[in-house]
């Protein structure tokens, strides 16, 4: 088997007892669509990922009414017990009742993994991620790195 459909649906409804968690309160679906295939080059994934919110505290921009991402990633062997996986992502996300008005941010994303199979259980890896979100409200645009080295162990 050389490829593979997926489809997800996830909702969430979500009520606070405690004030602080008010921006939760509402609910969620979240719509996933995952093609995976094997090729030469690896093993290839394309990823859509549809988003609404209904939040009934949404006045401070915590959670866009709708959001929708695609992404592709690429997971490759390097050497015996070394691989590779590299991941771009384009995502919208629309802020239509946000208390500054309509607010609409667009987000790139990019990493490189580059880990190491220890045995059969252990995994090491580092992991690299450039973040660069932009907004038409200034206050919400952001870029960023990221770096981290970690482990893993499978049972």
């Amino acid at each position: 088997k050389n490829s593979s459909l997926g489809f997800s649906f996830t909702h969430t409804d979500f009520e606070s007892q405690d004030i602080q968690y008010n921006y939760l309160e509402g609910d969620q679906q979240k719509y996933q669509i995952d093609y995976t295939n094997k090729l030469s080059l690896g093993k290839l994934r394309l990823r859509y990922e549809h988003e609404e919110n209904d939040r009934s505290y949404n006045t401070a921009n915590f959670a866009p009414e709708t959001r929708d991402g695609i992404s592709v990633q690429l997971k490759r062997d390097l050497a015996p017990k070394w691989d590779m996986t590299g991941e771009f992502g384009y995502r919208e996300s629309d802020y239509d009742s946000s208390a500054v008005g309509s607010r609409t941010d667009e987000r790139l994303k990019t990493s490189l993994d580059v880990g190491r199979a220890m045995n059969k259980n252990w995994r090491l890896g580092a992991m690299a991620t450039y973040t660069d979100n932009d907004s038409n409200v200034n206050a919400s645009a952001y870029h960023g790195y990221d770096a981290q080295i970690y482990t893993s162990w499978s049972f």
